[in-house]
């Protein structure tokens, strides 16, 4: 049975409920302030951790500017409130010259979302769904219709996400049937599901009107069809009406609290709602100009309604992609990520998204190692069918060494969504960082094979194959990742093989045309390393990497499996940096040389 979502937290006499807001003394409500309440529970949330006066202030007062005695007052209303004398620190503990610390012993209690189950042999009353919710076609031309039919089917499936004996497969497997038309039994399979859901929306100044219908996909047949002529700021409503009719139709039986969590909204705001859908949806292109104009949306949102969870999420995630695809340097984008995702889970604790960023902060920039487990596990534990979460998480478990259990983690994402090209690739992740190519090529060749213009593919083959010493397939590869994402992103790596295949002058040519980039863009210092590696030059390897890791560039912590530094790995510049990032070099061999034997081990037998 899934875990339920934990949100209250338990501390000495007190009794803190983030969803309600209520902080209770002995059963006894205690009275605060609203920024007292956020401050407490975002100490609380983060105890035992040192939070720093300017991260607090720009989470707590996110539009205001405001000084450090703010805070403070908030502090001492805080400790008076908890009975805290002045001689003796039970709870909140200042750190000098940097921030605040809660420090008593907490402990969390789950929220009350069991599945309901038959008793006699303890399985769902009704056997597990699966469910695929189409974008939603618009028959307008308003310059918001695109970006709103797509918008209708993310809010249904965060929605129905939340049902936990439903497998609802994630906006991005359904993103590729934006334009297209194909018929529904098609698509069922393509997503291997059993029910398919498709709208139609009509708009017109302030009114919409909505068709939509629920298909079996096997017989064709539709489970339900429904028929709604509202106004804009109805479609809240519609869509309570959308998922309660999707519930019916499975004969499922929810808690009072999983039904409060069906038809919850993250605000009232239409035109906020508006902002956000926009924002979402140009976040989806994937693109730096897409990223920057979403934030710009959630801006909007933002501004008109100040506690609107979801939008300090999607910009949370926004700046998360922008530091991670190299458009923004790691310093600039993700601790603006990891202050947004703080937000968002201050004002709602159960939101995964909020949650994801927040652990590929703590993993990717602070290097945080347990904390970012934590979050990884607790995002998971919030939406099971999150399956950009269980492939994030995968990819901590490579960086950690523990490649049998990264298997099996991508296993999971897989099966939420089976047809991303981002997962199928992941997948192979493990063989190649624990030196099974043929293993990881097949992976590789299958994900090309069916999206044959997905960079990454191309990218990951070509590493392979340069651990095969095949150097002209690299190569080629490497271009047709170059041609599919452009150079920034591919160019590294060409230049390193170019380097390994004895073809000097081609790999200081791209050196030249990296440092050319970089006074217009950010380039990270990881792709001059790389090209110095390929040529041998230690010098200004560790130079670039030096650079790197004051950079804190992502992919640094890929330093203790990544095949590329084999060559400089034994060398004592290289083992300081490994101890620098958290990574004990001892650990790290004696780990990797287990993993790998005991994983080809139960491979074979």
């Amino acid at each position: 049975m899934p875990a339920p979502v934990k949100h209250i937290f338990l501390f000495g006499p007190f009794h803190l409920d983030i969803r309600e807001r209520l902080l209770l003394r002995d059963g006894e409500i205690v009275s605060l302030t609203r920024k007292a309440f956020e401050t407490l529970a975002l100490l609380v949330q983060n105890s035992g951790h040192v939070l720093q006066k300017e991260e607090m202030m720009n989470i707590i007062w996110p539009d205001s500017f405001v000084e450090e005695a703010t805070l403070a007052q908030n502090v001492f209303t805080l400790r008076r409130v908890l009975g805290e004398s002045p001689m003796q620190t039970q709870y909140i503990e200042t750190v000098p010259r940097l921030g605040y610390r809660f420090i008593a012993k907490v402990s969390q209690l789950q929220s009350d979302y069991p599945v309901e189950t038959d008793r006699q042999n303890g399985t769902s009353p009704t056997a597990i769904k699966s469910i695929a919710i189409l974008p939603f076609k618009t028959l307008t031309v308003e310059s918001d219709s695109e970006y709103f039919g797509l918008g209708m089917a993310d809010a249904l499936i965060t929605r129905l996400s939340n049902v936990k004996n439903i497998m609802v497969r994630p906006t991005s497997a359904i993103l590729k049937y934006h334009r297209q038309e194909q018929e529904l039994f098609t698509v069922g399979h393509e997503l291997k599901v059993e029910l398919v859901m498709d709208g139609i929306i009509q708009q017109m100044d302030d009114r919409i009107r909505i068709t939509v219908q629920l298909v079996n996909v096997e017989t064709g047949a539709p489970l339900w069809a429904d028929k709604f002529d509202e106004k804009f700021s109805d479609v809240f409503t519609v869509q309570d009406i959308i998922s309660e009719k999707v519930i019916e139709a499975l004969t499922l039986k929810l808690t009072s609290s999983q039904k409060m969590l069906l038809t919850k909204r993250h605000t009232k705001n239409s035109e906020a709602y508006r902002y956000y859908l926009k924002g979402h949806y140009l976040w989806s292109k994937w693109t730096e100009d897409g990223f920057k104009k979403s934030i710009a949306a959630f801006e909007q949102a933002i501004k008109l309604e100040p506690d609107y969870a979801l939008a300090y999420a999607g910009m949370a995630d926004t700046y998360i992609s922008l530091g991670f695809y190299g458009y923004l340097s790691p310093s600039k984008a993700m601790p603006q990520a990891k202050l947004l995702a703080r937000k968002a889970l201050l004002l709602d604790d159960q939101l995964a998204e909020a949650r994801l960023s927040l652990a590929a902060a703590l993993f990717f920039y602070d290097w945080d190692w347990a904390g970012a487990e934590e979050e990884f596990k607790r995002c998971i534990e919030a939406n099971p069918s999150y399956a950009i979460a269980h492939q994030s998480y995968g990819l901590y478990l490579i960086a950690m060494k523990r490649f049998e259990e990264a298997s099996a983690v991508l296993h999971q994402a897989a099966e939420a969504d089976p047809i991303s090209p981002l997962i199928k690739t992941t997948a192979g992740f493990p063989y190649y960082y624990s030196g099974q190519p043929d293993i990881a090529i097949k992976h590789y060749r299958e994900t090309l094979e069916e999206e044959p213009y997905f960079g990454l593919a191309h990218l990951a083959l070509a590493d392979v194959y340069i651990q095969k010493m095949m150097y002209e397939e690299a190569i080629h590869h490497y271009k047709e990742a170059m041609a599919i994402w452009g150079e920034k992103q591919a160019l590294p790596y060409l230049g390193y093989v170019y380097a390994l295949s004895n073809k000097r002058d081609e790999a200081l040519r791209i050196l030249k045309k990296l440092e050319q980039m970089s006074a217009q863009e950010h380039i990270s210092p990881l792709a001059m390393a790389m090209v110095y590696i390929g040529l041998g030059d230690n010098d200004a390897t560790f130079e670039w990497l030096e650079k790197a890791y004051h950079e804190r560039s992502n992919k640094l912590v890929f330093l203790g499996v990544q095949p590329l530094y084999d060559s400089i790995r034994t060398t004592a510049p290289f083992t300081s940096l490994l101890k620098r990032i958290g990574l004990n070099p001892a650990i790290v061999a004696l780990c990797l040389i287990k993993e790998v034997l005991l994983w080809q081990a139960n491979l074979v037998f």
